[in-house]
C-alpha cells in the first residue's frame, strides 16, 4: 500500500468519527432547544382556554376560579390544581377534567351535579344530588323534585339523614322508575331510617342507602299485599303491617 493511499484513508476514517460526533451534537442541540421550547418558553404556552360541559353554570365562572396561567408552558401545566380550584369554588361542579389540547389549549370539562331532592334547611330552600350533596338554593320550592324531611336534631346528624334520603331517592329513580312514580314525600330521621311515602298513604320503610338490589328484589312482591306499612329495612325478613 503506498502512502498516498495510507493517508487518504487514514483522514476518510477521522472524518467518518468526527461526522459521527458533529451529527451526535447536533442530535443533542435540536432535542435541547426542543425541551426548551416544550417546558420553558412560551412558543408552545397557553392562549386559549375553552369550557365544556357548563349548563347553568356560567364560562365565565368556570375560567374565573379556574385561573389557568396564559402563557405558561402547556407541558408544565399544573391540571390537577386546576381542577381543584375549579371543585372547590364551585359547588355545582360534580366533577372536572382538564386536558391540554396542543399547541395552545386547554379545555376545562366540567360535570354539575344534577339535584334530586330538595330540602328546607332554616327556612332556605335547597337542593341534593344523588350524592347527598347540598349544591344550590331556590327562591322557592321546585315542583318537578320531591322533598326530604326531618326531625334529626343537630346539623351533622340531619345532613346525614337527608343525604341519605337523597342517595335513596336516586337509586330508585335510577332502578326502579315504576315504584319512583309512586313516591310522594321522603322521610329521613336518622342514616339509616329513609321512609318514602307512597300515594294512597302507604309508606315504604327503606332503612338505609345500603342493600338497594336486595330491596327492591322484595318491593315487587310486597306491594302486591294489602297493607299501610311496608317495611324493607332488612330485605330478608320483610314486613308489612
Amino acid at each position: 500500500m503506498s502512502q498516498r493511499l495510507f493517508e487518504q484513508r487514514r483522514r476518510a476514517g477521522r472524518w467518518q468519527r468526527w461526522r459521527w460526533r458533529v451529527l451526535a451534537l447536533l442530535v443533542l442541540v435540536l432535542l435541547g432547544a426542543g425541551a426548551y421550547a416544550v417546558w420553558f418558553s412560551d412558543v408552545l404556552g397557553v392562549r386559549d382556554v375553552e369550557v365544556r360541559g357548563a349548563t347553568t353554570i356560567e364560562p365565565a365562572q368556570v375560567l374565573a376560579v379556574a385561573k389557568v396561567p396564559t402563557g405558561e408552558p402547556l407541558a408544565r401545566l399544573d391540571t390537577a390544581a386546576v381542577e381543584r380550584r375549579v371543585t372547590e369554588a364551585l359547588p355545582r361542579v360534580a366533577t372536572v377534567e382538564v386536558r391540554r389540547d396542543w399547541p395552545h389549549g386547554v379545555v376545562v370539562d366540567v360535570t354539575e351535579r344534577v339535584a334530586v331532592v330538595w330540602t328546607r334547611d332554616d327556612g332556605t330552600v335547597r337542593a341534593l344530588d344523588a350524592e347527598g350533596v347540598a349544591f344550590r338554593t331556590y327562591a322557592r320550592a321546585p315542583k318537578d323534585l320531591l322533598e326530604v324531611t326531618s326531625s334529626a336534631t343537630g346539623e351533622r346528624r340531619r345532613r346525614q339523614a337527608v343525604a341519605a334520603a337523597a342517595q335513596v331517592l336516586a337509586d330508585v329513580k335510577r332502578r326502579a322508575p315504576e315504584l319512583y312514580q309512586e313516591v310522594r314525600s321522603v322521610r329521613a330521621d336518622t342514616r339509616d331510617d329513609v321512609r318514602l311515602e307512597l300515594r294512597r298513604g302507604r309508606t315504604l320503610v327503606w332503612g338505609s342507602p345500603d342493600q338497594t338490589t336486595a330491596k327492591l328484589r322484595v318491593v315487587d312482591r310486597l306491594l302486591d299485599l294489602r297493607a299501610k306499612v311496608y317495611d324493607v329495612s332488612a330485605p330478608d325478613t320483610p314486613t308489612t303491617s
